[in-house]
């Protein structure tokens, strides 16, 4: 497995997320940030609000160390010093967007799980695997992963406690006979045809040769 520095840009846009998730209520977004990431990320805050700048740079830290860690032996040490970029402008979360009896989940849901799966498998090495920002970021991947699925439009479909019901395509697919089965048939029933017919020809020619 390599591992690698998550390049600024994505990176602010993770923390930009993760300060709006922690600065909102729950109805906001329709899940909770864990309790755990309020704690990792609690120097990050100035009074009650927390602030993506800070956020973005313990991220980009552990992600430094994980990386300085797999190649200990190999490169010399990356400096853990964050690069200066106007953060601000990178955003992929958005408002959230309401349906009947719940939320709607959209393209920018997903884009956020991916930005999340990038990071937690780069800071998935021995020396920060188990470091209790990157746990708890895990709580929040799981949580934004049930939102998506509760959410989604074909969790919402399927019947509470039933048994899914076969499309109607499907149905006429299990009243087809096997292919392979009817071409069996098939030759069957043009071999019975041509006997017959060989047996017709058969008594033709005799009945000619009487005649003669």
């Amino acid at each position: 497995m390599s591992c690698m520095v998550m390049n600024p840009e994505p990176l602010a846009a993770l923390a930009n997320a993760v300060e709006t998730r922690l600065n909102c209520d729950y109805s906001y977004w329709g899940f909770e940030a864990p309790d755990s990431l309020y704690r990792e990320l609690d120097d990050c805050k100035t009074s009650c609000t927390y602030f993506a700048e800070a956020i973005y740079k313990k991220l980009y830290a552990l992600n430094i160390r994980a990386y300085n860690g797999r190649y200990s032996g190999h490169e010399e040490p990356t400096s853990e010093e964050t690069p200066i970029i106007d953060g601000r402008k990178y955003i992929v979360h958005r408002r959230p967007e309401y349906r009947e009896h719940g939320f709607a989940v959209r393209a920018w849901h997903y884009h956020l799980a991916k930005l999340l799966d990038f990071w937690l498998y780069q800071t998935l090495e021995d020396t920060t695997r188990n470091d209790p920002l990157r746990l708890a970021m895990v709580e929040f991947q799981r949580a934004l992963y049930t939102f998506i699925v509760t959410n989604s439009t074909e969790y919402v479909a399927v019947q509470w406690g039933g048994l899914p019901q076969p499309a109607a395509e499907e149905s006429r697919e299990e009243m087809k006979p096997d292919a392979g089965l009817q071409q069996v048939h098939d030759r069957k029933a043009m071999g019975n045809a041509g006997y017959r017919l060989f047996r017709l020809l058969q008594k033709g020619y005799a009945a000619l040769r009487r005649r003669k």
